[in-house]
């Protein structure tokens, strides 16, 4: 089903509908020509397609052939329809039934072809291309609304009782000027219906869109509809693009209707399952990685408010809060002013911008965004439970009053984090365990391995200390297993144990670098069990300089080694972000956007 994409005003519908009749959702980026056929890039390749849906409008389909500036549909499209080298669903051209003059020749056409008249007589239309409706048009223009014949986005019909008289003889000579660029209709004001807006009733024009189906000599006219209400009361244009609300329209049974849904047949066990596209891949990945992005803020965020409670926090809390803030701005790329000599009066007016402002990259409200992005481009993939928590969750926040006290603060962020476990908790359990999920979760845990190095690293190397590493251990929810353990060796090495080696702990580093393994070899054209690809060479070496690590390398009769920690938190940061861009190299390469090619006249001699 090829869509224009996710902003489009028809989106979620056509999320909705590629996600019931199981097809894939496809943008023209999506496809690409090749040897005459109309191909899928996916991440196996290339894979013929043989029917297409189209909900791109006709002029935007091909711009090697329409027209030359669109950036939604597929260069050769037309040609290869032409060819019959794919069945194009809702035609090119099928628009032109759409055609308003077609209206002025309604009833002539049914009594010529059908020998009857029209059962549902159609508005009153003429087509100003032809003399005698022009003359009409022109003598009758304030009971009539002028219409383009080839509609524009940025072109709205026009009323003639809503002309002044200057107005109505400026519109006179431009329809003298070009008569077949317009059509007039006899103007039907839409009827007020009663709408419930601002939690209340009140009128709104409305209009009524009825379906009828073919069948295999006549049609049938479903029950019900469609209808579109206007976004205010005194407005004459009804549209989605200027705002309107579409809604169902019921007709009430005299008893109940059985309930039957056409669903696709369920494939047989081990078929396989669909192609995955290389943008709804990488939109996947990146789900993943904003995901944790945004939970690894928000948590350092409610570790950080903790303290800040505390009318009169004591010297260990003090210094928590300030290798918490410090922290905070590393991770979040954004320093909330000078973090150790800030009073802490003065921090939740700097922690706002993190919660709100949504133009700061690392922040969360920037990567609750981005995230809602990625996920609204494969919204067709996700389960319910998902698109439920990314509908309903307590995001993009309502900007706080700086007045405020921290514990709302406190609050505000609390929930979001609150609903991000869940929406992660969803995509892990209820998502299918296709590709797909393979990519979301490999992003999900590069990410977390990355800020797990960036923490440590604050907390630990820059000035180790017992506030320090129970903010590491807090961070990675370890401090139950820390006070199992504790009393058996000394406290450092415990924790640098349970952050790093111990694969039980699921935020610890071995149990990321086992993960990615894992994901990574479910991806098509990885290592096949022999050789190793740039990427699995990549986890290889990170997973082996974890497992040969002696933790007395940095825990000796001095305390801890900061400087040897840090060399190795640093090039574990740097193994992370090389697989990342290696994923991203290998999986996820898109062409080169289209230039248009437009024609340039030449110099006159």
């Amino acid at each position: 089903l090829l869509t224009p994409g996710p902003h489009n005003e028809t989106y979620y519908e056509q999320a909705q509908l590629a996600g019931l009749l199981g097809l894939q959702l496809v943008e023209g980026s999506d496809l690409v020509m090749r040897g005459g056929r109309l191909h899928l890039r996916a991440l196996e390749g290339l894979t013929p397609v043989d029917v297409l849906w189209r909900r791109v409008d006709d002029a935007w389909c091909d711009p090697l052939e329409l027209r030359p500036d669109s950036f939604l549909g597929v260069p050769g499209l037309v040609e290869a329809a032409r060819r019959r080298q794919v069945s194009v669903v809702n035609p090119l051209g099928s628009g032109v039934l759409e055609n308003p003059a077609l209206g002025a020749y309604l009833p002539a056409l049914a009594r010529h072809f059908l020998g009857e008249e029209l059962r549902l007589p159609s508005v009153d239309s003429y087509w100003c291309g032809d003399p005698q409706h022009l003359s009409y048009v022109l003598e009758h223009l304030p009971q009539l609304v002028i219409k383009r014949l080839q509609r524009r986005v940025d072109e709205r019909s026009v009323f003639g009782a809503n002309l002044s008289r200057r107005e109505r003889d400026m519109w006179r000579d431009r329809l003298r000027a070009q008569p077949a660029q317009f059509v007039a209709q006899t103007a039907i004001m839409p009827r007020p219906a009663p709408s419930f807006v601002d939690q209340q009733l009140q009128q709104r024009p409305v209009l009524l869109r009825a379906f009828l189906t073919a069948g295999n000599d006549a049609y049938r006219v479903l029950p019900g509809g469609f209808a579109r209400t206007a976004p205010q009361a005194d407005t004459l244009f009804i549209s989605n693009q200027a705002g309107a609300m579409g809604k169902d329209v019921w007709v009430l049974a005299s008893e109940p209707e059985p309930e039957t849904m056409q669903l696709p047949a369920t494939p047989p066990a081990g078929m396989a399952h669909g192609e995955l596209p290389r943008r709804a891949a990488e939109n996947l990945f990146w789900a993943g990685r904003y995901l944790e992005r945004a939970i690894a803020a928000l948590r350092l965020l409610r570790l950080t408010l903790d303290p800040l409670a505390d009318s009169m926090p004591a010297p260990w809390t003090t210094q928590r809060l300030q290798a918490l803030v410090q922290t905070l701005g590393r991770l979040t790329a954004n320093h909330p002013g000078a973090a150790t000599q800030a009073a802490p009066e003065t921090l939740p007016h700097r922690f706002l911008d993190l919660l709100t402002d949504a133009q700061h990259p690392g922040g969360v409200a920037f990567n609750l965004q981005a995230l809602g992005q990625a996920t609204e481009a494969v919204r067709e993939r996700l389960p319910e439970d998902a698109l439920h928590l990314l509908t309903d969750a307590p995001w993009p926040p309502t900007p706080a009053d700086p007045s405020e006290p921290v514990e709302r603060l406190a609050v505000t962020s609390q929930r979001q984090l609150q609903a991000l476990l869940a929406l992660a908790g969803a995509l892990h359990d209820a998502l299918e365990h296709d590709t797909g999920w393979h990519f979301l979760e490999l992003g999900r845990c590069i990410e977390r391995g990355q800020n797990l190095g960036v923490v440590l690293r604050s907390l630990l190397c820059d000035a180790a200390s017992p506030p320090r590493l129970d903010a590491a251990l807090a961070f990675c929810d370890a401090m139950p297993a820390f006070r199992r353990h504790r009393q058996q060796r000394p406290e450092t090495t415990v924790a640098l144990e349970l952050l790093l080696l111990d694969q039980r702990q699921p935020r610890s580093l071995a149990a990321q670098l086992r993960a990615i393994e894992t994901h990574l070899a479910a991806l098509p054209h990885g290592s096949d069990g022999v050789r190793l690809d740039t990427a699995g060479r990549l986890a290889l070496e990170a997973t082996s300089r974890l497992r040969l690590l002696d933790l007395t390398t940095f825990t000796g009769d001095q305390g801890l080694d900061a400087a040897a920690l840090d060399q190795f938190l640093a090039r574990g940061e740097y193994l992370l972000r090389a697989l990342s861009d290696t994923v991203a190299s290998i999986h996820f390469q898109t062409p080169a956007a289209p230039h248009p090619l437009l024609h340039v006249p030449a110099d006159p001699p």
